[in-house]
């Protein structure tokens, strides 16, 4: 059974690379991939496994890429931060400023100097370095970096019929810069992020079907209402929101919807609303959207649900300029190594890898009190859709973020909260993402709150990282309205984890509000705090126990302690007992 509901505009993106002349031309020569392993450079995605060698890639193309460097002192930040979040700890809550965190474990200016020397001396271009020097970004031909890094750039066909391009194995590096550099990113067109929402199509008006979950309903539902009638709306807060291309009418939409469902207005003349490119400048901006990536709706999504929780917040947009991961990367290090906010809300994913350059910048977020949260994707346990092995999204699977789910609300008929379950629809193979990593361990609150986890639908026991972590409305069928005129559609009616993690990360903007007028720190790292709270906390009088699962996932739910399950985590949290309980505990 589908659903006729289902537009276009859904979950399901492709990233087609265009063809370019080849060298050598084979459909039947079948790529010899070598596995990735933990501490590789520029590891080869398990993607190609199976995929046809279609020959060389252009020896004169240009590729910009990469390279990331190793922070110093690394044993000594991940005590710093088991101290930072140990609450029997003289550490607990001293959160440190970007500038320290320079000093302390920062990348040193010598060894940043020293490799993009070297880049320059090998004819590379360097484009841009950021303010920490966490990377440095440059282009080179194919030619040269074959030559540099001792690999092939080669054209690839997939076993899902795509055109990609990428280096055929784990690169080596000179010893001249080999202990300084910890991952090279950008030289495959295959590690792209993809949003993660699920549109409904297109609404008649700014109502929708019955039950959409208009902005005063979705106040209504958590409590948000009275929040707002105390007060608690954002103000003086900040969320960021890193999407991917540039939306030149969000702006625009924006105010719109926020006049249809009178909420403030929100515009960059008043300093309520700010648009970034991915080095945190005004301009320029990306190129817009592809036809094959549609992030308007992304980007209408989740700026306007957040304007929603937080009508008080201001709200920095960060526009990466496409969706490969090192550019959602970058965005994410502008944010945290400029300390723009202290909540940076991402609804997008991709598949895991066994290790990845946003680690670093996750923990030095973690280190300066900056909560970073993204959606964990939408559809199931990636079984049918991404791999034929059950696999979670990253970076939702990092240890040093929230991994947020998605859940299906059942309203009163006077709009209050009557009920909730998690989202997924057991037709198809869509649904909120959890499960067990691959790669990634689980923090010590985790492995203490679900240790008895039967993970016998992934064949992982243990002390593997569980996603997700919390959950808020995602079900698309009571979908969220949003107003996108980026692609021509106007009102559409969208859903997925896309939303709950905007709603989730506006929560912890009203926390964070709420802990400042108290003298106290930000919330920083929030799973600490959901995996010590009592159940009653998180759902107040409601807690999710309808657990369903996506066609494909149906036998790799988990069988877990009261209050946690690999659709929706934890639960659903209540809005006033969720924000007293971070506020009355340090």
């Amino acid at each position: 059974m589908s659903s006729p509901y289902i537009s276009t505009h859904n979950k399901k993106h492709l990233f087609p690379h265009l063809v370019k002349i080849l060298l050598i031309t084979s459909t039947t020569l079948v790529a010899s991939i070598s596995t990735a392993n933990a501490s590789g450079i520029a590891q080869v995605s398990t993607s190609l496994n199976n995929a046809s060698l279609l020959g060389q890639e252009m020896p004169t193309e240009l590729l910009t890429f990469k390279i990331w460097l190793k922070p110093s002192n690394q044993q000594e930040l991940k005590t710093f931060l088991s101290d930072l979040y140990n609450p029997n700890s003289s550490k607990y809550h001293k959160f440190i400023s970007s500038s320290e965190y320079a000093q302390k474990f920062g990348i040193s200016t010598q060894d940043v100097s020293s490799v993009k020397n070297y880049l320059m001396n090998k004819g590379f271009t360097v484009t841009n370095i950021p303010a920490n020097g966490a990377y440095i970004e440059t282009i080179g031909s194919v030619a040269k970096i074959q030559q540099t890094f001792n690999t092939q750039i080669n054209n690839y066909l997939t076993k899902n019929g795509k055109v990609v391009y990428s280096n055929d194995r784990a690169i080596t590096l000179d010893q001249e810069i080999n202990d300084k550099v910890s991952f090279i990113t950008g030289l495959d067109s295959i590690s792209k992020m993809r949003p993660q929402y699920v549109a409904t199509g297109a609404l008649p008006n700014a109502v929708g079907m019955p039950g959409t979950m208009v902005p005063q309903l979705m106040q209504k539902a958590y409590g948000v209402d009275k929040l707002h009638a105390s007060g608690l709306n954002g103000s003086g807060q900040t969320i960021v929101i890193i999407d991917a291309y540039d939306d030149a009418t969000i702006e625009n939409d924006l105010n719109v919807f926020s006049n249809r469902y009178n909420l403030p207005s929100c515009t960059s003349a008043s300093g309520c609303f700010t648009k970034l490119n991915q080095y945190g400048q005004l301009s320029p901006l990306p190129e817009s959207f592809p036809a094959s990536d549609d992030w308007s709706g992304e980007i209408s999504l989740d700026v306007q649900s957040a304007h929603t929780i937080v009508p008080g917040a201001q709200i920095i947009l960060i526009e990466a300029n496409s969706n490969n991961n090192d550019d959602l990367y970058a965005a994410i290090n502008t944010a945290v190594s400029n300390q723009l906010a202290s909540v940076i809300s991402n609804s997008y994913g991709g598949p895991e890898a066994a290790d990845s350059p946003l680690e670093y910048i996750l923990m030095q977020a973690a280190a300066q009190g900056i909560s970073v949260n993204f959606s964990s994707g939408d559809d199931g346990d990636n079984v049918g859709s991404q791999t034929t092995t059950p696999s979670v999204d990253y970076p939702s699977s990092s240890p040093w973020a929230t991994a947020v789910g998605g859940s299906k609300v059942q309203l009163n008929p006077n709009g209050s909260y009557k009920s909730e379950a998690g989202w997924a629809w057991p037709w198809e193979d869509v649904g909120s993402t959890g499960g067990l990593s691959q790669y990634y361990t689980a923090q010590s609150w985790q492995r203490q709150a679900i240790s008895t986890v039967n993970a016998t639908g992934y064949g992982l026991v243990g002390s593997r990282r569980a996603v997700p972590d919390i959950s808020l409305d995602g079900d698309p069928f009571s979908g969220f309205p949003v107003y996108d005129t980026a692609d021509g559609t106007n009102w559409r009616q969208i859903g997925g984890t896309s939303l709950a993690c905007p709603l989730y990360s506006s929560l912890i903007v009203i926390a964070n509000q709420a802990r400042v007028a108290n003298q106290m720190p930000t919330v920083g790292l929030t799973t600490p705090y959901l995996y010590k709270m009592s159940y009653s906390q998180h759902q107040g009088s409601a807690p999710i126990t309808n657990i369903v699962a996506p066609k494909y996932t149906q036998s790799s739910v988990l069988g877990a302690n009261p209050g946690w399950n690999d659709i929706t985590g934890l639960g659903s949290p209540y809005g006033p007992l969720f924000i007293q309980y971070l506020v009355n505990n340090r």
